[in-house]
């Protein structure tokens, strides 16, 4: 390859990424690549990395992802010890009461789009990929563009994860789902040459309802 894009996945309730998620590289680098993450709480988080790249010589998709654990976010001094030396006692407990009013509607708006995030995952998930299914056994376009990029931009894969761990699933889901993206990458590439073989249909098709009958048993679970 004489490029490859880096991009970096992370769990957005946790981190904040500082700039782009992803760094297009000349190879072989000449310096390292450098992500700058600020936590939201204090505790461990995890991020994956995942190279892409187009190999000159047979012109395929090359990727290869790595996934670090345990980052420690460790936690400021917080602001509201600093109000404990002001003389104006009145105006800190109307900010402690503000501010325990704001982390309970936090909370509860959490919960709700933490529900609304398992339901995309259990159930509009599988429906866009049974979509992309049918349209790969009838030989048609394939839209996939907005699914992976919401699994892998908006931290959806991190939730995913933590699903299938527990029920003790042993697929990786993520790493199946974005090896599906770059097969269809590659199938309307060779749809639209006119280039597309029935051997490589059904192998896509196959992948796709195995990855489908895997969530399927996610969201019977998860009922």
């Amino acid at each position: 390859m004489d490029t490859a894009t880096v991009f970096i996945l992370l769990p957005k309730e946790q981190l904040v990424l500082q700039g782009a998620d992803s760094q297009t590289v000349s190879l072989p680098m000449d310096a390292p690549i450098t992500f700058t993450l600020t936590g939201k709480f204090v505790g461990r988080s995890n991020v994956l990395l995942y190279v892409s790249g187009i190999n000159k010589n047979t012109k395929e998709v090359m990727t290869l992802s790595q996934q670090i654990d345990g980052i420690e976010i460790q936690a400021l001094t917080p602001w509201w010890l600093k109000l404990f030396s002001n003389s104006l006692f009145g105006v800190l407990i109307g900010a402690l009461l503000t501010f325990g009013t704001t982390l309970v509607n936090d909370y509860r708006q959490s919960n709700r789009e933490k529900k609304q995030r398992k339901q995309w995952l259990i159930a509009n998930l599988p429906a866009q990929l049974e979509a992309n299914r049918i349209a790969v056994e009838q030989g048609k376009a394939a839209q996939f563009e907005t699914w992976i990029s919401k699994l892998l931009t908006e931290g959806y894969y991190a939730e995913l994860r933590d699903l299938a761990e527990q029920k003790n699933i042993q697929n990786n889901l993520v790493h199946s789902l974005i090896e599906i993206s770059f097969c269809l990458h590659d199938y309307e590439h060779d749809r639209t040459r006119m280039r597309l073989t029935k051997e490589k249909q059904e192998t896509l098709a196959s992948k796709l309802s195995e990855t489908i009958e895997i969530l399927g048993d996610l969201r019977k679970d998860n009922k």
